[in-house]
């Protein structure tokens, strides 16, 4: 009897393959505080999202997700 979920699998495996990422991984630097401002490649993302443990401080380099068109920020990215 052959095995009907490899084939499924496979099926699955491939559409998700083929859909477009509706996420993304950006750096920005913080531009203001008060409200929240990172700028992005020159875009101004205003009120994002953070982390509660990150204290934004005017210059720090941080992390930004995406999910669709809201913008989070995830923290201070640090050399290492």
């Amino acid at each position: 009897m052959p095995n009907t979920h490899v084939g499924a699998f496979n099926y699955f495996a491939q559409v998700l393959q083929e859909q477009p990422s509706r996420t993304s991984t950006r750096v920005g630097v913080v531009t203001a505080t008060s409200p929240f401002t990172v700028n992005l490649q020159g875009a101004l993302l205003k009120n994002l999202g953070r982390d509660a443990s990150y204290t934004p401080v005017v210059g720090h380099v941080v992390a930004l997700e995406r999910q669709d068109q809201t913008w989070m920020c995830v923290g201070r990215v640090v050399p290492g």
